[in-house]
């Protein structure tokens, strides 16, 4: 190979190299442990927000339709005690049991808290 031949190709070596330069050093940069954690740790917060978004808009139908079923449940409560047939209130529970299990979950906590205020006194 001719030294010309061999300067051109060392001189097209060098271009590449140093236009390549800042590609390498970002990928450096982008290779360090720091900024893969760093990484990681946006891209879990952010699936934890959206995540916690979700959540909080499941749990609010979920309020509402609780709330709503156990406002249909009130009006066959009042309706069975003007008739005395106490059969819809069972048909309302059987078709959506959350509003008694509410109640349930609701009268246990009381009583445990009275329990417990009894033997602190």
């Amino acid at each position: 190979m001719s030294d010309e031949r061999f300067d051109r190709l060392e001189l097209e070596i060098a271009n590449v190299r140093n236009r390549m330069q800042p590609d390498v050093a970002r990928l450096r940069e982008q290779t360090r442990p720091d900024a893969i954690k760093e990484k990681v740790r946006q891209a879990l917060r952010e699936r934890l927000r959206a995540l916690g978004e979700s959540l909080k808009a499941q749990l609010e139908r979920q309020k509402e339709e609780t709330v709503l079923a156990a406002g249909r449940q009130v009006e066959l409560l009042q309706e069975a005690r003007e008739k005395g047939d106490a059969s819809k209130v069972q048909e309302a529970v059987k078709s959506d049991p959350r509003p008694m299990i509410v109640l349930a979950v609701a009268l246990a906590v009381v009583l445990f808290v009275l329990r417990r205020l009894g033997r602190a006194l």
